[in-house]
């Protein structure tokens, strides 16, 4: 199984979140997503996300700072999603160090812009999927971690129901 992590990073005022513009793959060219990757053979979900962010943006973060959010599995790959929360200070030392350009995004009071895109002045679009999780990373009703294991959940276009 592949095993893959995502990773949220939003102020703790709820104003403000971390993203990287992605190259790739080609379906997530020009879109905003998380930081994150491949989880190594020798490491946790969650040590891999610590290590994802300090290789991304150059933040150091510990283990027990990234809460998991969602897992979600298909046809053998599992994405582990975590979200963090620190200060804004904190947040807007992130620095670029990949060939993905990071951005800081103004979130609505809901945590999330309702259209899916980042804030009118850079009008970045957002992951398709990001548009139902970064909500539930806001909301406190809900016991996590959420796992997903229908293959059609984060999928933009799930196939019609078969009768």
């Amino acid at each position: 199984m592949r095993q893959y992590v995502v990773g949220f990073i939003f102020s703790s005022d709820h104003k403000l979140g971390l993203f990287i513009e992605k190259n790739r793959p080609a379906f997530q060219r020009g879109k905003l997503n998380g930081v994150g990757g491949r989880v190594q053979p020798d490491e946790t979900a969650t040590q891999a996300m610590v290590r994802e962010c300090r290789e991304e943006c150059g933040l150091q973060t510990e283990l027990a700072e990234w809460e998991l959010q969602f897992v979600l599995s298909e046809a053998g790959d599992e994405v582990s999603f975590y979200a963090l929360w620190m200060t804004e200070g904190r947040l807007r030392k992130a620095i670029r160090l990949t060939d993905e350009r990071l951005v800081i995004v103004n979130l609505t009071p809901a945590g999330h812009s309702a259209n899916g895109h980042s804030d009118p002045e850079s009008a970045q679009p957002f992951m398709f999927n990001l548009n139902w999780m970064i909500p539930l990373c806001f909301d406190t009703d809900i016991v996590k971690p959420v796992v997903l294991k229908d293959r059609h959940l984060h999928r933009k276009n799930p196939p019609e129901p078969t009768a």
